[in-house]
């Protein structure tokens, strides 16, 4: 169930955003955010910094091209003081960001994590704790394709709520800024199951299209690669439950519809890194669920066939994670 109370009025969010990685998923936030005219900024580096500064963030959603200049930042420690933080940062580069906000004379009202997995909260409220944590999940395809940052799919949509205290002011504040931006939101009663829900998802499928090379629009056309995605969810599932997580009846399967519905060739980040061999988000997804089932002692042979695909077909070096080796006839029935 969705929370909707009254909202505070446009004039309480006077205070500047700072997008703090400003790719794909922060490029999009950032661009609609500035285009609806609120102050922001946002954080990048290298060749991705210079594209911002020389042209502004490029959007192509909608069969419309935005584009909107901001001002750019190479470091999160320089940049200036922020309301809201939006973490859209890799996880494995988020410990180094938390540890420059928190040198920041007065800390962020409030961050926003939107990484995969299901760590990034505990992590901020951690290294931040004068700075009300917002966690966050996404649903959504953004690829940055020459400088550009392209929607293709279905529709975006940004899932958040406190974490593990009262935040409700923070929590309101952040949903008129969305609404103002028209970016689609939903606000769940129980955050932690809806983070379990995409990890559920981003590890499944980055897993799975990785392991076996297809595009996830593409792998309900093979029955063993179907088999396996819904087998390693409902190992996801049930990992969940024995970490104290309830996610929705029915949850595998209709998130099993959900990936029915991707274009043919879309992808996940995961699958595109893992088989590009770029530093990847393996160990917050797909190797955090096959870590956390060691620790819960649970037996989970669909990810085991996942890990040794990976190791086998180059993607995952046999160290960075114990597998069982692969068999040339498995099936899984679902």
């Amino acid at each position: 169930m969705d929370r909707q109370p009254s909202m505070p009025g446009a004039s309480d969010f006077s205070g500047d955003v700072l997008v703090v990685g400003a790719g794909a998923l922060g490029g999009y936030i950032a661009s609609r955010l500035a285009e609806s005219g609120q102050r922001v900024a946002v954080v990048a580096r290298g060749q991705r910094r210079e594209n911002i500064a020389q042209h502004g963030i490029v959007l192509d959603m909608a069969n419309r091209r935005h584009v909107v200049g901001v001002k750019c930042h190479d470091s999160t420690a320089t940049a200036a003081a922020a309301d809201l933080v939006v973490l859209a940062t890799k996880y494995a580069n988020l410990a180094e960001v938390l540890a420059e906000l928190a040198g920041w004379d007065k800390p962020p009202r409030a961050v926003l994590t939107l990484q995969n997995g299901v760590d990034a909260p505990d992590l901020a409220a951690t290294k931040l704790p004068a700075t009300q944590v917002l966690a966050g999940r996404v649903h959504g395809f953004f690829e940055l394709v020459d400088s550009v940052v392209v929607h293709a799919g279905v529709p975006p949509e940004i899932a958040f709520g406190p974490w593990r205290s009262a935040g409700d002011a923070e929590s309101d504040l952040l949903a008129v800024r969305l609404a103002a931006a028209g970016i689609p939101f939903c606000r769940p009663t129980d955050i932690a199951s809806a983070l379990w829900e995409k990890f559920l998802l981003a590890s499944a499928i980055g897993g799975v299209g990785a392991a076996t090379g297809v595009p996830v629009g593409r792998l309900r056309e093979s029955p063993e690669s179907w088999s396996l995605l819904s087998c390693a969810m409902q190992e996801i599932r049930e990992l969940a439950e024995a970490r104290g997580v309830r996610l929705p009846e029915g949850c595998v399967d209709k998130t099993l519809e959900f990936v029915a519905s991707f274009p043919p060739e879309a992808t996940s980040s995961l699958q595109r890194d893992l088989l590009e061999r770029r530093e990847s988000e393996y160990a917050t997804l797909t190797g955090a669920v096959v870590r956390m089932g060691r620790e819960s002692g649970l037996h989970q042979p669909a990810h085991d066939r996942i890990v040794g695909l990976l190791i086998g077909n180059g993607s995952l070096r046999a160290e960075d994670g114990p597998s069982t080796p692969p068999q040339k006839s498995y099936t899984f029935r679902t």
